[in-house]
Order: C-alpha cells, then structure tokens, then sequence
C-alpha cells in the first residue's frame, strides 16, 4: 500500500513538473539562449585542458575509483565513455546542467507555493538562469573529462535534495527517503562536492518552506522544526554513509591515491598561516578577483546577511509572529555553509570543488523577492538579474574562447617542438628519448583568460612537467620515446649548456638523449597538496597571490609580458 501511494505520487510529480515547464516556456526559451551564450563557443571548438592528457592516454586504465569517485568510473563504464572529446562532453554536460537547473527551478517553486500553482515563476526564472551561467560551471564543464557525469551529478543532486525534502515535511513517505538518500549517494561518488551541495539543497528548502509559512502567519513549533532537521540530517549522514562504505570496500581492490586527503593543511601548517591565508583568499572572492565575471557573489553575500539581520530584528523586537527565530537559524546555517569546506580542510579548495556558491547566489535572490510584495521592486529584481545573467554568460563564454586561444598556442609551440626535432636529422621516429627541461609560460592578455585551470598552457602547468608535455605531445600525433628518470636527469643537468627555447640549438642531441630546453628556472604554475609542500610555503603562504592584479611579470625571450608568479589551488 505504501509503495503504491509513493508510486502514485511520483507520477504526479513527474505531471507536476511537465505542467511547469509548460507553464514557464518563456524559462526554457531564455535558459536556451543563455546556455548558447555561455557555452555555445565551447560546444563548437575542440580543445584539450589541463589532465585531459592523461586520461586520453590512459582511458579506462585511469583511476577515478582511487580518487573516492567511483561513480564516475561506474557512469562510464555503463555508457561507454571512456574515449570522448570536448565537443560531444561539453554539450552533453551542459544539457544535463540545463535539466537540473529545471528541477531545481520547480523544486525552489513547490516549496514556496502551493503544490497545484503552476503558474509563471519569475523567481525561478532568476534562480535558474543565474545557476546555470554562473562562471564557477566553466571550470567543471571545460574539463571533458569528467564532465559528463558532473552533469549526471547535478541531476542526481537537485532530485536527491526534491525527493529529500518532500519526505522531511511529511508530503511523501519512505520512497522518496531511500531514492533522495541513493541519488545523494551517487552524486557523492562522482565528486564529493556533491555532498555540500546536497545540505545547501536542503538548507535553501527549508528557508523557502518557513517563508511560506512565515507569509501565511503559520508558526513552525520548534518540535516540528527539530523534527523537519533531524530527517534532513538522516537523509544527508545516511548517504554520507553508504558513499563510504560503497568506498571503502572499492579500496579493496582499488587503493586510495590519497588525492582528497593532502588537501588537508591542518596539523600540517602553522595555525596562523592557515588562518591568514584563508581570510586573504576570502577577500579576493569576494572582490572578484578569483572567479572571473562572479561580481554577483558579494551582492549576494550582502543580501543574505541582511535577510538574517532582518529576521534577527523582528525576533528581538518581539514581533516574532511567524517563523522569525527559525529562519534566523537556518539563514546562519545558509550563510556559512560555502565556508565549511575551507575551515574544515584549512586550505583552499579548487572553486571547481565548491558547488555550494552557484546555489548560494541562484537562491537568495528568490529569497529577496519572496519577501518584498511591491511589483515595482520585483520589475527592478529582474531587470538587475538580466543584467547579471548576461554578464555570467560573458563571462563564461571569454573563459571558453580564452582556453580555445591557449590550446591553439600550445598546438602551435608543439608544431615547432616536432619540427626542431625532426631538423636532427634523427629519422622520423627517432629512437632517442626526448626530455623537456623547464617551462615555457604563455602571456594571459585579451585573447586569454587565466583562472585555474583553464588558459593555462600545458608547457607552463606543474613547473613543466615532463610527463604531460609528452603526453600532450603524444594527443597531437608527435609520439617520441620517454625516457626514465635516470635520463631525465641527466638532460636536466646537460640542458645548462644550452641556449633557451626559442633560440637556435635549445633542441639538441646530446649524451643519445634529445633536449628540449624551454627554460632555465621553471615558475610554478598548478594545485600543491598539502603532503608535500615547498620548503617556502610556510613561510609565504600567507602571501599567496590570488588574484590576477597581484601577478608579476618579467620579459621573455619573445620579448613578450610573461606570466613568472602565478598560483592556482
């Protein structure tokens, strides 16, 4: 009988959100011309990004599972997507984006009206344009990689946190507990991120669900908010649960790389370093200066605040008819909820591994004009998110052509590479290995945005690597023989006496080994894990250089602005 009632109400979920969609066409309609906006430029150009290398050269062999992401490697193995390329990754990522800025669109609306109100949502409309163009995607979608399944990610999440919900106020029963509590699981074996993003989820719902009661003069007792938490807070441990026994048990066969864990700095760093650190790389969110095109992050930050001071007020000045004090605690829980992951690691996670920010700012502005009642207020709402809207997929759309104009530079400085080497006159496979000593670092100018990953050339990232620049090399059709360690450092070493990359002889033959030095004092440019640190980072990490207007440049030997600090975590 019981699974019968959630079957019934299922379907008339699945009816629920047809009608919403049929109702808020003109939401599909923008939705569409803002994705073609912010990401048509990369679903149209080939590219090749940063570990892309990797995994096109390992395919299957690559260790996802070994990272605590199995769930991507279980998506790809069911579809077969092991062998990709950015084109077919991006588009698929961005139609499933699409689709779970949707759900979460309809899920935000019936948590904040009634069920049966299918009407034009003007507050969805805003939450999910603006999750859907918000620049933090472009780091996650450029990665073709793993895109695809990040994709399957948000779907899974937006429905864990709409099946979750619904079981936490009692308007479904255990069924949609034990999907919400697998979808969450899921979402958190293809990125742990998922995990934060799933509590904001439930956070917002709550927040909305108040409102709406806050509106009618309905009081939430505090028995029944504890209750509403304590079935969130089981659906979310309980996930968190199954994800980890699902993880330890693939540790078995699969051995842990350890990937997620170095980013831990805590008992590693001198606490006051971390501290510091944290609060500079703070100051440079909030002013912009990390996520390209994310000006909308303080605003939103603002406004959140004064939704809390808001609701502070009415509880201390005694007009607390309503859920004032109840949503005055979960606005605190809202607001510090982008912030866990850093305190709790004491370091700075990548912005592609922080999904709470596009929730943060799609979400609080429904909350701003839910509360407000005059029309002319709500036109002006609007019109700023247009405008905001716009300016995300701007943004996201220079990244893309700035990333475009990286590859094509470092397929343009390969080409070079091989035909310096085929000069040696070696044959046209030659059977000395090929050792790249240093790095060569592109220029960030107008043609080329920095920001993490993307524009960031693989000649410049880790210092130079050896293992990607061949491997990057090997994706383009120049295929040399690697040498080993040994080798590499003795080309390292003979690469003192040679001229530096681009002057005549910085290819050479020597020792049965052909060098290829691009520069003397490679610059680091790539994410350090916390491990194994350089000897100066306790010193500076308070230091660290974030933002775009405190990097350093010098000359190249091009006689080029040249990119000499740069750091990316």
């Amino acid at each position: 009988m019981v699974q019968d009632q959630d079957r019934s109400r299922l379907q008339n979920e699945i009816r629920s959100f047809y009608y919403y969609v049929r109702m808020n066409i003109w939401t599909v309609g923008l939705l569409v011309f803002a994705v073609l906006f912010a990401y048509g430029f990369a679903m149209t150009h080939y590219t090749l990004s940063i570990d892309e290398e990797v995994a096109l050269e390992l395919g299957s062999q690559y260790s996802w599972s070994g990272q605590g992401r199995f769930g991507i490697t279980l998506l790809k193995d069911i579809f077969n997507f092991w062998n990709t390329n950015s084109v077919t990754s991006t588009l698929l990522a961005v139609t499933l984006l699409s689709i779970s800025g949707l759900v979460w669109g309809y899920s935000f609306h019936t948590t904040r009206s009634y069920r049966d109100d299918q009407r034009m949502d003007a507050a969805g409309l805003i939450a999910v344009l603006l999750f859907v163009t918000f620049p933090v995607h472009a780091e996650n979608v450029g990665f073709s990689m793993m895109s695809f399944e990040l994709g399957i990610g948000w779907v899974a999440a937006a429905l864990a946190v709409l099946f979750t919900f619904r079981w936490a106020v009692r308007q479904a029963g255990w069924g949609y507990f034990y999907s919400g509590l697998l979808l969450a699981a899921l979402a958190t074996s293809v990125y742990q991120a998922f995990l934060p993003a799933f509590v904001m989820g439930l956070i917002i719902h709550m927040i909305l669900y108040l409102m709406k009661q806050d509106q009618q003069k309905k009081a939430m007792g505090y028995k029944q908010f504890l209750h509403m938490v304590i079935r969130n807070a089981a659906a979310a441990g309980g996930s968190l649960i199954i994800y980890k026994a699902a993880d330890y048990t693939i540790q078995w066969f699969v051995p842990a790389s350890g990937y997620i864990e170095n980013f831990m700095a805590w008992g590693k760093e001198d606490p006051s370093v971390i501290i510091h650190r944290l609060i500079t790389y703070f100051t440079s969110l909030f002013t912009g200066k990390v996520i390209y095109g994310s000006f909308l992050l303080l605003p939103s930050i603002l406004a959140s605040a004064a939704l809390l001071i808001y609701y502070i007020w009415r509880l201390i000045s005694g007009r607390n008819e309503g859920n004032a004090g109840l949503l005055a605690v979960c606005l605190t829980a809202f607001i510090l909820m982008p912030f866990v992951l850093y305190i709790l690691l004491g370091t700075v996670v990548p912005i592609r591994g922080n999904f709470v920010w596009s929730l943060l700012v799609a979400s609080v502005w429904i909350m701003v004009y839910s509360i407000i009642r005059l029309p002319f207020l709500h036109r002006i709402i609007l019109t700023l998110a247009a405008f905001a809207v716009f300016h995300q997929s701007n943004a996201v759309a220079q990244l893309f052509y700035g990333d475009y104009n990286r590859y094509q530079e470092d397929v343009s400085l390969a080409r070079q590479i091989s035909s310096k080497v085929n000069n040696l006159n070696l044959g046209e496979v030659p059977q000395e290995p090929v050792v790249y000593v240093g790095s060569h670092i592109q220029a960030e100018h107008h043609g080329i945005k920095k920001q993490e990953v993307l524009g960031y050339s693989f000649f410049e990232w880790d210092g130079g690597s050896q293992l990607r620049i061949q491997d990057f090399m090997h994706a383009l059709g120049y295929s040399f023989n690697v040498p080993t360690e040994e080798q590499k450092a003795e080309g390292t070493a003979l690469a003192a006496n040679l001229p530096v990359w681009p002057e005549e002889g910085a290819v050479a033959k020597m020792h049965d080994l052909i060098i290829v030095h691009l520069s003397a004092s490679p610059d680091w440019t790539g994410i350090r894990l916390m491990d194994n640190p350089p000897k100066e980072t306790l010193q500076a990490a308070a230091d660290i250089p974030f933002g775009s207007d405190n990097v350093t440049y010098s000359k190249d030997l091009n006689g080029e602005k040249g990119l000499t600090t740069s750091w990316s975590s």
